[in-house]
């Protein structure tokens, strides 16, 4: 191999999907067999020192999943009664008590009998597993069946993206391969939530039609549509995307296999409308910034910027967000004391402080 370095021109590559996962929300591509999906897995698991493990439905028995049947006793008032109880497979165990990154493959692959252990699995969820899923498209699927109404609820639903640009490195590179980028959300990533929760919130005030809507055509049953879970997951998966910085396009990624086509669009185009000034914009500009007129634009400013000082921790920011909070006061109190609130979460010695000296100042 020579010295030539690879750069991959896209470096967001299945974000969407790698994102949503590590926000603890399953998260299943679509995509034709060996492009790369198993192996971007182990990558995300070798890249967060988990432990990966797979199962490839066509292969399995509805007992893999659901454990396997032992007879056990159980004594009340002095008498023993039998029962049955299911005993984890060992990957399952694992996956359960150590960090994991789990993969259900070919879950389009099998009929209802082997997809209902797998939607057990998933509404229930393993403490300390990532879980993710792979599948071909229905029409190259041996024996295919698309996944149930409940099921698609459940889950983040989207195409899969082939890096070819890996590939082709690869095939003139004695077949070695570049490892994919994945993004690593930080523990802390909620801290981002509450800005999406308000826009989540005051977007469905005037949208209520799409705050739970289940596809009445068979259709469109297997595709992803908004529920009060789906919306929760947006304002979860939202907030991983903020803290890894990811771009607009993720973002909508995220939000299309979320929420459906219909729902993801129109949410999407109330988000352009808004049009969000960067909150580390906003502090720099604390002197000169005028507050929007809309309340749920403010509200979504304000939310922004908690979540910005929160992560910075910079005094600095700090006393511009002062100067902003002032400005705010003049104009709207109600969002002024929803501001100081928010800054008094982060920082309680600092707003103490200003408290004293407000009083003082009477």
């Amino acid at each position: 191999m020579d010295h030539e370095q690879f750069v991959r021109v896209d470096r967001e590559l299945n974000h969407a999907m790698l994102i949503v996962g590590q926000c603890g929300i399953p998260a299943c591509a679509e995509g034709d067999p060996g492009i790369g999906k198993t192996a971007t897995m182990r990558a995300l698991a070798q890249a967060t020192q988990r432990e990966f493990m797979s199962y490839e439905l066509s292969r399995t028995e509805p007992e893999d999943l659901q454990g396997f049947p032992v007879v056990s006793e159980y004594e009340f008032q002095k008498v023993m009664y039998k029962y049955m109880q299911f005993v984890p497979d060992e990957r399952l165990l694992k996956a359960q008590l150590h960090l994991s990154v789990l993969l259900l493959d070919e879950v389009t692959n099998v009929g209802p009998a082997r997809q209902a252990p797998a939607l057990n699995l998933v509404s229930h969820g393993l403490p300390n597993a990532w879980m993710f899923m792979c599948c071909n498209p229905i029409e190259n699927a041996a024996d295919g069946h698309p996944l149930t109404c409940p099921f698609i609820n459940r889950i983040w639903y989207g195409q899969w993206q082939t890096d070819t640009e890996a590939q082709d490195w690869g095939l003139t590179h004695k077949c070695q391969y570049p490892a994919p980028d994945v993004p690593i959300v930080p523990t802390n990533y909620m801290d981002h939530q509450p800005h999406w929760g308000h826009l989540v919130r005051d977007y469905l005030r005037y949208h209520p039609e799409h705050r739970n809507a289940c596809p009445k055509k068979e259709t469109d049953r297997s595709k992803p549509w908004p529920s009060s879970r789906s919306w929760e997951y947006v304002t979860r998966a939202l907030a991983g995307a903020s803290a890894v910085g990811a771009s607009e396009q993720v973002r909508n990624s995220i939000i299309q296999g979320l929420i459906g086509e219909r729902a993801g669009s129109s949410f999407q185009i109330y988000l352009s409308q808004l049009d969000l000034p960067n909150p580390a914009d906003i502090l720099a500009t604390a002197h000169t910034y005028s507050w929007p007129g809309r309340y749920d634009v403010a509200l979504a400013i304000i939310t922004s910027l908690v979540a910005h000082l929160k992560t910075t921790n910079n005094p600095d920011d700090f006393s511009h967000a002062f100067i902003l909070l002032e400005s705010l006061a003049k104009t709207n109190n109600e969002m002024a004391s929803i501001f100081r609130g928010g800054l008094r979460l982060i920082n309680p010695d600092i707003i103490q402080e200003d408290d004293r000296r407000r009083l003082a100042a009477i």
